[in-house]
């Protein structure tokens, strides 16, 4: 923006002399230093204000970037959580069914097994006796009435998946 085309109320012109549309240069020495004082300060201003620019420009950038990866910490600690949350599920279930393993794995060969539920109803296997003898097809019954997923497999295969769950020892 050159003077003439600065308005009469900015700052540059409060600090200007005024003069007469036909004289449009300063015409002793003092005016002309003041003038070359004033173009100084504003060639610093600008210098300042480019700076000040290059400076919050660099720190959005950097802001950006803090906050990208405060987001990838914050997606990180999401995983970590769901899957903390998925173990305590499957801890939670597993510690519920501690009594009724401890329960099994000290029965004897013709004493009756708990389920998870209590007692164990046909077709689940109702001793350890029963658990021995059980076909697959039998195996596949119990396994569905206790919720557990079928092994693929022969019958001793899946008798054992079967033991595990219910915490029976199988000799």
């Amino acid at each position: 923006m050159t003077l003439s085309k600065c308005p009469r109320s900015s700052p540059i012109h409060a600090t200007l002399p005024s003069y007469p549309p036909s004289e449009s240069l300063p015409t002793s020495m003092t005016e002309f230093q003041a003038l070359s004082t004033l173009l100084q300060s504003v060639v610093d201003e600008v210098k300042h204000l480019t700076t000040t620019s290059v400076w919050l420009s660099t720190s959005l950038e950097r802001l950006i970037t803090r906050f990208d990866d405060l987001h990838e910490t914050v997606h990180e600690i999401e995983l970590t959580m769901r899957e903390r949350t998925r173990t305590l599920l499957y801890l939670e279930a597993q510690q519920k069914l501690l009594p009724m393993r401890l329960h099994n794995c000290q029965a004897a060969m013709s004493e009756r097994l708990k389920g998870p539920n209590g007692w164990l109803q046909a077709p689940a296997p109702l001793t350890r006796e029963d658990l021995l003898l059980m076909t697959s097809d039998e195996c596949n019954a119990a396994a569905a009435a206790l919720g557990i997923s079928v092994i693929e497999g022969n019958a001793l295969v899946r008798r054992q998946n079967i033991a595990e769950y219910l915490g029976v020892i199988l000799d």
